[in-house]
């Protein structure tokens, strides 16, 4: 028996407001990296430590700092049970505007 599997098609104003919105956290992006070069008011300002090359220029890193790190937790989830139907996820915090996450072991 064959089954066959056809995926639903997204519409075009679903499309257009997923990359519309992806253009709006990028564009924010780059206007608070190029805020932050030149005020100096950035978390990811000067990095490199003392006697050290630096591994990646800003735009190479651009999609960790500014996306990734606010919808990490997303994904990132540590689970407490065996895998299965139904699983349990530890809750994290962070107190370091989420560069970092901590369990609460519960």
């Amino acid at each position: 028996m064959v089954v066959s599997h056809t995926d639903p098609e997204i519409g075009s104003v679903v499309a257009f407001l997923t990359y519309f919105s992806y253009a709006i956290i990028i564009g924010f992006g780059h206007i608070r990296d190029f805020i932050g070069t030149f005020t100096g008011f950035s978390r990811y300002v000067g990095k490199t430590a003392k006697g050290y090359a630096i591994l990646l220029k800003s735009w190479e890193s651009f999609y960790i700092r500014r996306l990734y790190h606010r919808i990490q937790d997303c994904w990132n989830r540590p689970i407490c049970s065996a895998p299965g139907c139904h699983i349990e996820v530890l809750e994290r915090v962070t107190k370091n505007g989420n560069c970092s996450l901590e369990t609460t072991r519960n």
